[in-house]
């Protein structure tokens, strides 16, 4: 009966979208990051500047460290955002010349993740004024809802580019909404869950803008998840062709990559 149980499980598609989706979150979301920085650093660069370095953080804020004060202040801080949702934007079309269905959808995710990260960091630091580039920017003159406004179209297009996803992952038309809702949270949820309780225990003076990043992130999955099941249309699910060695590959490389950023923090 157990063997005839683990079978099942492990022959599910649901299970094996659950899990690609926590390993590419895991990927996305640092990979995200990286790019991320990686527009303040080159920003920092072109205008002359130096940095001195990048610290990566997975379940906290990443930062990119000048060796000397920015000339061009407003370029430099909104490159992070730009640049790094324009580095994802030329990997996913790379993925896609290279018509490697397993490459292209984790890029697809990179690009979802890296569209809800950058928006609602953009969104919720422009509403509440938290610190970051957002609130840098509005400082230096730059109108709140020219900020708001980016924000609000980075989260957009993560979800249209999500629910565009869906098309071809794993969802049947007549797959009911509390499924798809289950899936996506389950496979996100963990990497957010993780976010929080590194703040609870290592940054506990930020915990609540962590969770309120958290929480709109539980709640864009939602919106997902209710958008998918209304517009849905299904085409052939790539997951047939991803087999369970690049599912668990997926997974391990996401919790590797967060475990070294971690050590590279001691």
């Amino acid at each position: 009966m157990v063997r005839i149980c683990s079978m099942t499980i492990f022959r599910n598609n649901s299970f094996k979208s659950i899990l690609l989706l926590f390993g590419s979150t895991a990927i996305g979301y640092n990979v995200a990051a990286v790019l991320h920085e990686l527009g303040h650093a080159i920003a920092m660069w072109v205008t002359g500047g130096q940095v001195e370095r990048i610290t990566l953080n997975p379940f906290s804020w990443s930062y990119t460290y000048y060796a000397s004060t920015p000339t061009h202040p407003i370029f430099t801080s909104l490159a992070g955002v730009i640049l790094g949702t324009v580095f994802a934007v030329l990997l996913l079309v790379m993925a896609g010349l290279l018509r490697n269905q397993y490459l292209l959808l984790l890029l697809v995710i990179t690009n979802v993740v890296a569209g809800a990260q950058n928006g609602l960091y953009t969104l919720v630091d422009s509403l509440v004024l938290g610190g970051g580039d957002a609130t840098n920017l509005i400082e230096l003159g730059v109108s709140k809802f020219v900020m708001i406004g980016i924000g609000t179209l980075l989260v957009g297009s993560s979800i249209l580019l999500a629910i565009l996803t869906l098309r071809f992952v794993s969802f049947q038309p007549n797959d009911s909404l509390s499924k798809r809702v289950l899936i996506l949270e389950t496979g996100v949820l963990p990497y957010l869950m993780g976010i929080v309780v590194y703040q609870a225990v290592c940054n506990t003076e930020e915990i609540g803008l962590f969770s309120g990043y958290a929480f709109a992130g539980a709640v864009l999955i939602l919106v997902i998840a209710v958008l998918s099941h209304i517009s849905l249309g299904h085409r052939y699910n790539v997951l047939d062709s991803i087999g369970w060695g690049r599912t668990w590959m997926t997974v391990v490389a996401g919790i590797a990559i967060i475990v070294v950023e971690l050590l590279m923090l001691k």
